[in-house]
């Protein structure tokens, strides 16, 4: 079985004022940083920037501790980021063709039952999603 993902983190992130505006990277997600006009607007797009930048490889990186970070300008905050909030948002359906004994089509169809959900549910809860 798969090792779990990490759903929910909560990173360090650098942020720097330059002339009025701010601009702040992740140290562990290098592809991840953006600007700002506020500390607050920064937090905010980082946010969606390191959930956008784990949702393209599913790949978690342990965060660095806080207390190893220090930046010669500017100043450390943390971010909490929810993998599987954004994943959902984001997330469009997919077609699978599959496969099943044709006694558990008969009875998913003489129950009503709708196959794609059931699938669904039975995947969330192997990943521990649920």
């Amino acid at each position: 079985m798969t090792e779990k993902i990490k759903f929910n983190e909560t990173y360090p992130v650098i942020i720097h004022e330059e002339d009025g505006q701010y601009w702040a990277n992740v140290p562990d997600i290098p592809s991840a940083f953006t600007t700002g006009y506020s500390v607050e607007e920064v937090l905010k797009n980082l946010k969606e920037a390191i959930e956008l930048a784990l949702s393209s490889t599913l790949e978690v990186p342990t965060p660095t501790k806080f207390d190893d970070l220090h930046p010669e300008d500017g100043f450390v905050q943390m971010v909490d980021v929810s993998l599987l909030d954004y994943l959902k948002a984001v997330s469009k359906t997919v077609r699978k063709n599959v496969t099943v004994p044709s006694y558990l089509g008969i009875l998913a169809k003489q129950n009503g039952d709708n196959v794609s959900e059931i699938l669904t549910q039975a995947l969330e809860k192997r990943y521990g999603i649920l």
